[in-house]
């Protein structure tokens, strides 16, 4: 029974790598979603907290998808309108963790205010694990996995 035990848990903490693995390239296309939408907004002329707040959205709705499909292996339509408000919520405690981090790090270190993508990365770095457990445990915890069927 130890035997099996061990099993269970050595599977369980390979799916866990497997997804934050998934989750962490996810993770990185969206930050260069939203650090290429910053640096286009700031050269148009918007300041870097309002350009800011313009590139976040895009790159979350990225997440979702991506997230959903690739990362949670979620199949089926038929909870998209359950799970894009949780997962918004979870997203947006993330959104003000890693936003605050990035507004603080402008504000007080003057080398982030020239190299924006720096404060965007620490922010970024910042939420990580928030937005993993919270979307992990949350928001597709009841996910079907792609090419299972469900009981």
């Amino acid at each position: 029974m130890e035997k099996l035990v061990q099993f269970i848990k050595y599977v369980l903490a390979l799916e866990l790598s497997s997804q934050f693995s998934r989750f962490l390239i996810v993770g990185s296309v969206a930050f260069i979603i939203d650090a290429s939408l910053l640096r286009l907004f700031t050269t148009f002329g918007f300041d870097p907290y309002t350009g800011r707040a313009m590139s976040v959205p895009p790159a979350l709705i990225f997440g979702f998808i991506m997230n959903r499909r690739f990362t949670f292996r979620y199949d089926g339509n038929q909870k998209k309108r359950i799970q894009l408000p949780k997962y918004v919520a979870v997203q947006g405690v993330g959104a003000t963790i890693n936003y605050s981090i990035y507004a603080m790090l402008v504000a007080f270190v003057p080398l982030i205010s020239v190299y924006l993508e720096l404060g965007v990365a620490a922010g970024a770095v910042g939420a990580m694990l928030w937005n993993f457990f919270m979307a992990r445990t949350l928001v597709f915890s009841d996910r079907r996995i792609l090419g299972q069927k469900s009981h």
